[in-house]
């Protein structure tokens, strides 16, 4: 789905700093296209991306960004927290415990 998408990416972006849009979309098994078009909906909701050119060029959210607690209800703060642990376990293997 389109919002566990976003907001995976949103963790991504606060937690490793930036990325590239090839990086993103081989992550999250899309078109880098689709990726421009997730910026740009995660800029109209007031998330501060910047966009950087070149070859260590990408995608980062602004310093000092932080998540408003109330920004997110419990169930969607629940759906978070199972995709970071999906996300977890898809880069560091199975066998780690969650």
């Amino acid at each position: 789905m389109k919002i566990d998408r976003l907001l995976a990416i949103t963790v991504l972006l606060l937690n490793r700093g930036r990325l590239s849009a090839k990086e993103l979309a081989e992550r999250f098994e899309v078109s880098s296209k689709t990726i421009y078009r997730d910026m740009d909906t995660l800029c109209r909701a007031g998330i501060p991306i910047a966009a950087h050119q070149g070859i260590s060029g990408g995608f980062e959210i602004m310093e000092h960004y932080m998540i408003d607690k109330y920004w997110l209800s419990a169930e969607e703060m629940n759906t978070g927290g199972t995709g970071i642990r999906l996300l977890w376990i898809s880069s560091h293997g199975d066998s780690v415990k969650v």
